[in-house]
């Protein structure tokens, strides 16, 4: 009987996950309050995103540990309904910009934290208003496949202009969005790997200083790498083939999230 039961939630599962996909490819997850609040409940049970959110604040404790959380100034980019903005926000990190495409994501952000600076915003365009050198922390989580071929590249120069020197830019590239990205963008020469886009923050300006792969999510659906991406006073010289090898190496640092 506990056999059948599990069976049956499994198969409840993959058919809620093919129906998420099938609306997120056709970009219906968002388009009602509802259908958002259906995404978050997903995000939270499907795909565990409470976790990476604590683990993103682990990696904040880590690299900024003598700085008062509510001073480090934190753009979050496609927060969606703010699954990992609360995080943040519980734990101190209260002075974050968070923008998203949708203005019913930000509708929910704002009944939770009413007091987060907000604004609608498209990932693949510049950043308007904001002076250069202005963050200390620069993220996104799940929007990768929402990112266009020209938009990657406007959206590392982007962070690489309003962060300053020595700011992160963390990164999630998990393997279904690689997969995703494919799906809307083509082939082509669309950097949607951990690899690809590696590479790209290493041209702008960006060390890439740890890059674990992160295995969390029910039956480890949401794996994938995090960057984490420090900016430097200037480019690095660096060719492919050795950005390739070090994250290789980076990337047999495993941690599961539990």
């Amino acid at each position: 009987m506990a056999l059948f039961k599990t069976t049956q939630q499994h198969i409840k599962d993959l058919a809620h996950l093919a129906k998420w996909v099938y609306m997120d490819a056709t970009d219906q997850n968002y388009n009602s309050e509802e259908k958002s609040q259906e995404y978050d409940e997903l995000a939270h049970k499907m795909f565990h995103r409470h976790r990476l959110g604590r683990f993103i604040v682990e990696l904040l404790q880590k690299y900024h540990p003598h700085d008062p959380a509510d001073k480090l100034h934190i753009c979050e980019r496609a927060a969606g309904g703010g699954i990992i903005t609360h995080l943040l926000y519980e734990s101190g990190y209260t002075n974050i910009r968070a923008t998203d495409l949708n203005a019913t994501q930000l509708d929910l952000l704002k009944q939770k934290l009413p007091n987060i600076y907000t604004a609608v915003e498209n990932i693949n365009d510049p950043i308007d208003g904001v002076e250069n050198d202005t963050f200390d922390v620069m993220l996104q989580v799940g929007a990768t496949r929402f990112i266009t071929p020209e938009g990657q590249k406007i959206y590392v120069k982007e962070a690489y202009r309003t962060l300053k020197e020595g700011a992160l830019l963390i990164w999630p590239v998990f393997v279904a969005e690689e997969f995703l990205s494919k799906v809307r963008h083509g082939l082509g020469q669309h950097k949607s790997s951990s690899y690809g886009i590696a590479w790209l923050l290493e041209q702008t300006g960006f060390e890439i200083i740890e890059a674990p792969l992160v295995v969390h999510g029910r039956y480890g659906s949401l794996s994938g790498i995090v960057l984490v991406a420090k900016k430097l006073a200037e480019p690095q010289t660096t060719t492919k083939v050795k950005s390739a090898i070090a994250l290789t190496k980076m990337r047999k640092n495993i941690v599961v999230l539990k």
